[in-house]
């Protein structure tokens, strides 16, 4: 037995319909309900990349800081040191 030879048996591929669904990346027919390929890997959905959330953070971070003047100077004031 060598080492590069798979012992399992090869897997049996369904003939495509007319109209049948392919691989993109490889050309192996796909179920109706399939989502991967089983051949490549390949994803058939659309995968959407995460939402970018710099922005929501600068702006939180804008008003943790402006609340935390407002409250410096309202201390300031309190204490009577301005």
């Amino acid at each position: 037995m060598s080492l590069t030879s798979d012992p399992r048996p090869a897997e049996p591929v369904a003939p495509v319909q007319p109209g049948g669904i392919r691989c993109d990346r490889c050309g192996a027919p796909l179920a109706d309900d399939q989502e991967w390929c089983f051949a490549c890997g390949a994803a058939r959905t659309v995968i959407h990349p995460p939402p970018d959330w710099r922005i929501p953070v600068a702006v939180i971070a804008a008003v943790v800081v402006l609340v935390l003047a407002g409250f410096a100077i309202a201390l300031i004031e309190l204490a009577g040191v301005g």
